[in-house]
C-alpha cells in the first residue's frame, strides 16, 4: 500500500477442492488490487462482496462465498494503528505486553452471499511488545469428543504463549492440535503481527 501502510488480510473460503481453490485465487488477487483502490477496509470488503456475486465469478459453480477480516496497519515511531474490517470472521485478539489478553469484535456479514450487507469495523493501536493474532474458524471449532478449542483456547494460548509474533503463531496451532489429539477436519491459519520495538 501507499504512504508507508501495509494491507493485511486472513480470509475462508467455503468448499474444498478446484471450486474452493479458485475462489481462494479469486479472493486473494481481489483483495490485493482493492486494497490499493480504496479508500477504508469497509469499503475494500463492499467491492469484494459485489465481485463475489457478480460475473466475475461466473466461471465458479457451487458454493461462492467466503468469511474474511481485510485490515490496513499504518505504522508510528511508538506505536502502530489498524484499521479493520470483518465479514463473518472470527474476531482477533490482541494481547497487550502487559500480559492482557482482549478480543477486538469486527461481526459483519459473510462476503458473497447478499448485496448491500453490512461489514463490521474495528480499530486498535499496538504499542511495543503488543501482539495482534487472526486466524480462521479451523482454529476455534477444532473439537475433540464434541469439545471445540474455542475462543476461550485461543485466549489462553495468547495468555500463555510466547512473546514473538512467529513463536506466537506456532505457540496457537500447536495448542489446537494438543486440544484434537494431532487430527483437525479443516485447515488452520493463523496470522500474528507485533508492535515495533
Amino acid at each position: 500500500m501507499d504512504g508507508g501502510r501495509w494491507g493485511l488480510a486472513i480470509a475462508d473460503a467455503a468448499g474444498t477442492g478446484p471450486e474452493a481453490a479458485a475462489l481462494t485465487a479469486m479472493v486473494r488477487f481481489s483483495l490485493r488490487a482493492l486494497a490499493t483502490a480504496e479508500d477504508t477496509p469497509v469499503s475494500v470488503l463492499d467491492k469484494l462482496n459485489r465481485a463475489l456475486l457478480g460475473a466475475e465469478v461466473g466461471g465458479l459453480e457451487g458454493e461462492r462465498f467466503c468469511t474474511a477480516v481485510f485490515g490496513v496497519l499504518t505504522p508510528g515511531p511508538t506505536s502502530s494503528k489498524v484499521v479493520m474490517a470483518g465479514g463473518g470472521h472470527p474476531s482477533p485478539i490482541v494481547r497487550r505486553a502487559s500480559g492482557e489478553v482482549e478480543e477486538i469484535p469486527v461481526g459483519g456479514s459473510l462476503l458473497g452471499v447478499f448485496h448491500g450487507v453490512r461489514f463490521g469495523a474495528a480499530e486498535v493501536t499496538l504499542g511495543v511488545g503488543d501482539t495482534l493474532a487472526f486466524f480462521t474458524d479451523g482454529v476455534v471449532e477444532a473439537r475433540r469428543d464434541g469439545v471445540m478449542f474455542g475462543m476461550e483456547g485461543v485466549r489462553a494460548a495468547m495468555e500463555n504463549g510466547p512473546v514473538g509474533a512467529v513463536e506466537l503463531a506456532q505457540g496457537i496451532e500447536a495448542a489446537v492440535l494438543n486440544h484434537t489429539g494431532g487430527v483437525v477436519s479443516d485447515d488452520l491459519a493463523i496470522l500474528v503481527i507485533q508492535g515495533a520495538g
